[in-house]
């Protein structure tokens, strides 16, 4: 099965009236996410090598749960105890 994008190639005219609808809508679709931070955060920090991949995944589970869950019902408390494991 062929994709649209083989059928219609790199440089379509559709792909054209895309760009040009996005721009007349001043549509930006370069979403800024919380995940495009770590690296920046994570540079400033400073923590030893071998725990900077470690370190990383929490950062993006907590981001997940932050994005997925319901914390209402955490303390503060708990919840700043929950990143730190």
């Amino acid at each position: 099965m062929l994709r649209i994008a083989e059928i219609l190639g790199r440089d379509s005219p559709m792909q054209e009236w895309e760009l040009v609808v996005l721009g007349k809508l001043k549509w930006n679709l370069a979403a800024v996410t919380p995940h495009d931070f770590i690296d920046h955060i994570l540079r400033k920090l400073p923590l030893p090598k071998d725990k900077l991949l470690i370190v990383r995944k929490h950062a993006q589970t907590f981001i997940a749960l932050c994005a997925t869950a319901v914390l209402t019902d955490l303390l503060a408390s708990e919840l700043k105890s929950a990143t730190i494991w």
